[in-house]
């Protein structure tokens, strides 16, 4: 889609979401986990400043901590002081240069180019691009059920977090109101991870590296038609 073309707010965001997943999972059993709990906190604070919705997955953090730690209200305590830091440190600079009242008007960046009005039917590949990572899903829900109680309890804990984290990106690109193509980037960081999962678990090589390739050239095959339509 021609959305995916051009750098959008929201591919700055996944950079800053990627690092808070790492943390996430490194609060699992640490021996000191406030840290881990701050850290991530701050980089979806700062992920949402580039893109706002993203401050929701604040709630993933804190199904989290549930999830991985014992019960302290300490731990609930710094994640919520973590969010909350880089908002502060932008109010103070808007403060500071007597422009508290743009506060409420801040995005990073602005200048970004605006690719709404861009109107380039989606291709055959395209679709065919789609229904491959549709079924590649499935494939990997049904892989992940099957091994679900096989696995450690490590990974089940990480692969619940990974569906929370899934469907708290579904619920933010319904509750967006705007239905542009890019809002999928958000949901791309979970579904890759749940992708990669099933390349690692299913024991025919051959058809994975087959799928990897027909993925590939239809990917190559399509951005070449966009770019045909736009240029």
């Amino acid at each position: 889609m021609p959305q995916f073309l051009w750098l959008h707010p929201i591919l700055l965001a996944n950079i800053f979401l990627l690092f808070a997943l790492d943390k996430i999972f490194s609060i699992y059993k640490s021996p000191f986990p406030l840290g881990n709990i701050f850290d991530s906190a701050a980089l979806i604070s700062l992920a949402s400043l580039f893109y706002l919705p993203a401050a929701v997955l604040l709630i993933l953090l804190l199904i989290s901590i549930l999830i991985l730690r014992a019960f302290a209200w300490r731990n609930f305590a710094v994640a919520i002081i973590g969010f909350i830091i880089p908002y502060l440190f932008v109010g103070v600079y808007y403060f500071w240069n007597e422009n508290f009242h743009e506060f409420r008007r801040f995005t990073i960046p602005a200048t970004l180019p605006d690719v709404k009005n861009i109107t380039v039917q989606t291709n055959i590949y395209g679709w065919i691009l789609f229904s491959m990572i549709a079924i590649l899903f499935l494939l990997t829900l049904v892989k992940a059920q099957a091994n679900f109680y096989k696995n450690v309890i490590r990974t089940r804990k990480f692969q619940m977090l990974l569906l929370f984290f899934l469907a708290i990106t579904i619920l933010i690109y319904l509750i967006k109101g705007s239905r542009e193509p890019y809002h999928f980037s958000l949901i791309a960081v979970p579904l890759s991870v749940f992708i990669a999962y099933y390349f690692l678990a299913v024991k025919k090589i051959w058809m994975v590296e087959t799928f990897l390739w027909i993925m590939l050239i239809v990917m190559i095959v399509q951005h070449v038609n966009l770019l045909e339509q736009l240029f």
